[in-house]
């Protein structure tokens, strides 16, 4: 999945007119190189062949390059200002999300419904805050190249370290500090280009 933001600018060059500039794409590479990095990310070409996992990551990477291309396409469609048609698109999917679940938990695991009650303030709690994540990813491709808002969004992997460095007293490696140096660079990048 930590291929996506390559994914989101190859895709958007060859389907959806979305080609970006060089220094654009230079971003893109230097920001999931800095993922990679940071991820001690080590695969062969027999990997491909043999482990399941990085052919499922690749799949969830390629899903989330082509939902975010297509809910700019979505919101692009729309002719209203721009946070208006993201705030519609978004609503559109949560709505549509929300009920596709709920028909599959009462389908087939109806005994999580009872779950989901007992912990209503949690799953509140999480609903909210995602939805203010999805409010800024949706907005932010409204209104940019989808590649360069998920170069842009990779500094979350930088935040992500630092809670568990901050919070969890876990130590950052030399690696993960080269990672989170190509990350910054990578966004520097993206800056300049738009």
């Amino acid at each position: 999945a930590k291929t996506e933001a390559i994914l989101t600018a190859v895709l958007g060059a060859l389907f959806f007119s979305a080609a970006l500039s060089a220094i654009g794409y230079l971003s893109v590479v230097v920001g999931v190189g800095g993922v990679l990095i940071a991820s001690n990310w080590k695969i062969t070409l027999l990997d491909f062949k043999d482990n399941e996992s990085i052919r499922y990551g690749l799949a969830a990477g390629l899903g989330l390059a082509l939902a975010s291309l297509w809910v700019r396409d979505a919101s692009l469609s729309i002719e209203a200002p721009r946070l208006f048609s993201a705030a519609m698109v978004l609503v559109y999917m949560v709505v549509l999300q929300s009920l596709i679940c709920f028909v599959w938990i009462y389908l087939k695991e109806r005994e999580q419904l009872s779950l989901l009650k007992e912990n209503l303030g949690a799953c509140t709690f999480v609903g909210f805050t995602s939805v203010v994540g999805s409010v800024g990813w949706f907005t932010a491709m409204s209104l940019q190249n989808a590649a360069l808002v998920k170069t842009l969004g990779q500094t979350e992997f930088v935040v992500s370290l630092l809670i568990t460095y901050l919070y969890f007293g876990e130590k950052i490696s030399t690696r993960e500090y080269l990672g989170i140096a190509l990350i910054a660079i990578s966004v520097i990048i993206v800056l300049l280009a738009s």
